[in-house]
């Protein structure tokens, strides 16, 4: 069985300049200027670093060659890619 750590740090929170789409309920997008990150999961045994927001979102963000590019990630690094994962869903807006 893979083994989980879960780094549940000081709570991360990531503020945006402009409102983006943090979930969509009924088909209306629900819009906030910051999301919370919940936990941050690292599993090696699929190579996967994974983030849970406060409203149950996950973001994968590295995964297989990119899990072992990352290495040891810092905080950082996790707002960066949630960041870059959040953008990149607005484009179809």
């Amino acid at each position: 069985m893979a083994k989980y750590e879960k780094r549940d740090r000081a709570a991360l929170v990531i503020n945006f300049d402009e409102p983006v789409t943090e979930s969509v309920i009924g088909g209306n997008a629900l819009k906030t200027k910051k999301i919370s990150i919940a936990k941050i999961i690292d599993n090696p045994g699929t190579k996967t670093v994974a983030v849970m927001t406060l409203k149950n979102k996950l973001y994968v963000l590295w995964r297989g060659d990119a899990y072992d590019a990352i290495g040891n990630w810092t905080n950082e690094q996790v707002e960066s890619r949630v960041r870059e994962l959040v953008l990149a869903g607005q484009m179809g807006e």
